[in-house]
């Protein structure tokens, strides 16, 4: 493919020295497809980059787009079984896109990577409700891009490991960052570190918690912290006192394992729901946006009234 290069609903597997891409549903080509060197996953060149629904099982790596200047990463699966792998990258985007046709990494499951997302030099990118499970960091980011309501577990074992590294111009609202530890740990976990002197930051509706740093910002520049709830220190600046945090206030994950499925998501209870910052994002319920990734259905959500309907609880009805 010279200016387009497509994979839809694939399955790829580490197969000794190489890589076997299986194509199961593919609108070009069938078969298989061979990948060898170092890194696997796919390398992509071209102008367009389209990755589907795929799988990458412990292929290291994932998808890495750094000559395509317009890549979809839509509902891909990246897991490696074993240890967190050091130097691997869930998906690389490094090339400066296409200003009027944004780019967008959406809905992508990623576990045990070194660094789940690194962009560089892009212009509209869309980064959107990501999972970043087992991470050492979460996102690299040195270009611009909206980062929204994503789920970033870090875990925090012999190496110091980070959430967010900013060296670019991203906007960051709506996300929930977390970290757990080994028995053993002996790292450092931050979760935010600003390093552009350029970046007059809004971190808006995010969960940030049990980091032993929260926010270190190493620039003279000020940073909005607001409508967010987090626990421990925050270096660099301090949020104005006219501010919508909720500081040191247990969010009430229903659970804190990663491998259940309600990983980080707060109770309905949780003074998380409908706090978050109402100019930012919205939710299925039309209600205010509630802080963090993971966003509750309201008991109060209006419902219609049908023949046969059971209702096990009783929110606010409408008679039709």
């Amino acid at each position: 493919f010279d200016e387009e290069f497509n994979f839809y609903v694939s399955n790829l597997y580490k197969n000794g020295f190489s890589y076997l891409f299986t194509v199961i549903l593919n609108p070009f080509s069938t078969g298989h497809v061979f990948f060898g060197g170092l890194f696997g996953g796919i390398f992509a060149g071209i102008f367009y980059a389209y990755f589907i629904n795929n799988n990458f099982i412990n292929c290291g790596n994932g998808i890495f787009a750094e000559q395509a200047q317009i890549l979809k990463a839509l509902d891909n699966t990246m897991i490696n079984t074993g240890n967190i792998g050091q130097n691997m990258i869930g998906i690389n985007f490094s090339i400066t896109a296409l200003d009027f046709f944004p780019s967008l990494i959406c809905d992508n499951k990623i576990e045990k990577t070194d660094t789940g997302v690194i962009v560089n030099s892009v212009n509209r990118l869309d980064i959107i409700s990501n999972e970043l499970i087992y991470q050492t960091n979460g996102f690299m980011v040195s270009g611009t891009a909206n980062i929204l309501r994503n789920l970033i577990h870090i875990y925090k074992d012999s190496l110091d490991c980070f959430g967010i590294i900013n060296n670019g111009l991203p906007s960051f609202s709506g996300n929930t960052l977390l970290v757990t530890e080994s028995s053993t740990a002996t790292a450092t976990s931050t979760a935010i570190v600003n390093n552009n002197e350029f970046y007059l930051g809004h971190l808006l509706n995010n969960i940030i918690w049990n980091f032993d740093q929260n926010i270190v910002n190493n620039t003279t520049n000020d940073i909005e912290l607001n409508y967010s709830c987090y626990n421990g220190s925050i270096q660099g600046f301090e949020p104005s006192s006219n501010n919508e945090n909720l500081d040191n206030i247990d969010p009430e994950f229903i659970s804190e394992n990663p491998a259940s499925s309600e990983f980080c998501h707060i109770e309905d209870y949780s003074p998380c729901v409908d706090a978050g910052d109402q100019y930012v994002g919205s939710v299925p319920d039309g209600s205010i946006p509630d802080i963090g990734w993971y966003s509750t259905t309201q008991s109060h959500d209006t419902k219609t009234i049908k023949p046969s309907y059971n209702w096990v609880s009783f929110p606010r009805l409408r008679m039709t």
